[in-house]
């Protein structure tokens, strides 16, 4: 899991730019082979429990009623935040998973997290004091970390 530090400001390094796009266009037309190929190969964390097969789980996930696929596209598509973990830069999508005090999230962080899933999610958040739904985070050097929900 990406354990939140300390959020910095900055642009997008370009293998995290090129394969933010990748993953977009993949979520976009629901190739989930295409998103599992990248995901075994990058090591991607797709649940706090382990998965072995990402196609075979998004596709059980998608046939029970979510949408991880959309979500995915989605969440990449609002503002990323970046993580200093002292050694590395990891970009986070929504930019809200990268505050450590939730009570300095910024309005624009707010309206985009509210657009997305909702008031009541947000309310939820509140109450918990963090954003505990999808999320995605990828490496400066355009390695892709994780897609999880939870806390």
């Amino acid at each position: 899991m990406v354990a939140p530090g300390k959020p910095v400001r900055a642009e997008l390094a370009d293998p995290v730019a090129r394969l933010r796009v990748e993953l977009i266009d993949l979520a976009s037309t629901c190739d989930i082979d295409g998103l599992a190929e990248i995901a075994l190969r990058d090591g991607t964390e797709l649940s706090l429990s382990g998965i072995d097969d990402p196609a075979e789980s998004w596709r059980d996930l998608e046939t029970h009623g979510d949408t991880p696929m959309a979500t995915m596209a989605a969440v990449l598509h609002l503002a990323p935040g970046v993580i200093d973990t002292g050694g590395e830069l990891i970009y986070v999508w929504p930019s809200a998973f990268a505050v450590d005090d939730w009570s300095q999230l910024a309005a624009q962080q707010r309206d985009e997290l509210t657009d997305l899933l909702g008031i009541r999610a947000l309310d939820v958040w509140e109450a918990w004091g963090g954003y505990v739904c999808y999320r995605v985070g990828i490496s400066e050097n355009g390695v892709w970390l994780s897609f999880v929900a939870g806390d």
